[in-house]
Parts: structure tokens; sequence; C-alpha cells
């Protein structure tokens, strides 16, 4: 696999990102939901560049958010990591479009992405609320919403760091 300086930037923006999920976004709900700012930029990562780098910043993101729960360390990564190859692989098959395909494959992720986690989370012996999965449908559809201003905002970032190739 062949990755870019990209990459380097992943890891402390994955960083900042999870510091401020842990620490700012819980007091600023949106409809009393908060959303995954990490899996959000993951995503929309993983949709613009490639499915390899999509995987490797999940990686990164998830052993960050991993390293601020009480989750075991890798669960948060491996689902992530599985959403992003789910979603990456749909997208190959379906039109281009800038607007709605994103917040489709997010709300997909979102929801691939908990099931994984919470399963993971219940294998290893730790207690869940099942109350929890009552709220799964309206933080589905709120990534779906942040998905597309986080895309956009991923889609100007990459045409700023990828060079434009110049023909002769």
């Amino acid at each position: 696999m062949k990755y870019s300086y990209n990459v380097y930037i992943a890891i402390p923006l994955m960083a900042v990102l999870t510091i401020v999920q842990s620490s700012i976004l819980p007091r600023f709900p949106i409809f009393g939901f908060v959303p995954i700012l990490p899996f959000l930029v993951v995503v929309a990562w993983g949709l613009l560049r490639s499915p390899d780098e999509g995987v490797l910043w999940a990686f990164i993101a998830g052993f960050f958010l991993d390293l601020f729960s009480i989750s075991p360390l890798g669960s948060q990564s491996l689902a992530m990591m599985l959403a992003i190859i789910a979603v990456t692989t749909a997208q190959r098959s379906l039109p281009a479009s800038r607007l709605w395909l994103p917040a489709l494959l997010t709300a997909a992720a979102t929801l691939i992405y908990l099931a994984v986690y919470l399963f993971l989370v219940r294998l290893a012996g730790l207690t869940i609320d099942w109350q929890i999965t009552n709220q799964l449908p309206q933080l589905t559809l709120l990534h779906g919403l942040l998905a597309v201003p986080v895309y956009w905002l991923a889609m100007t970032i990459n045409r700023r760091l990828t060079p434009r190739s110049i023909e002769v």
C-alpha cells in the first residue's frame, strides 16, 4: 500500500478531534445528541481519497477514541475500519454525488460502526444499557446531516493538499 504524506496529518488531527470530542462536544449537544466528530471526518476522508487511507485513518481515530473511553483497546478501531470498508466498497457501485451520497453512506457507516462496536463491547464482558439502541436512528440521521458539510470541508482540504498535474 502506498500512503501519501496525508497520513502524517491524520495522527495530530485525530488526537485534536478526539480531545474536542471528549471535552467540548458533550457540552454542546445538537438536538440532544453528540456527534462522533472523528468518525465523521474519517468517513469523509475515506470517501474522498481511498479505502486504504480511510481504513488507516479509522484505525488512528479509533485508537485515540479508545484511549478516552472505557471500551477495550481496539474495539472502536475495528468497528470503524469495518464501517469504512463497507461504505467505500458500496461507493464504487453507486452513482457519484456530492450531496446525497456522502449523507447516505455516512448514515450507513454509522449504523455499521455502532452495531459492531456494541457487539465488541458486549463480547468483552462490559454491560450495555440497551436503551441506547433507541437513540441510534436519531444519531444516524444527525450524522447523515452533518456528513455533507464535513465532506465538503474535507474536499476543500483535499484539493489544497493534492498537487495538480500539469501537462505540457
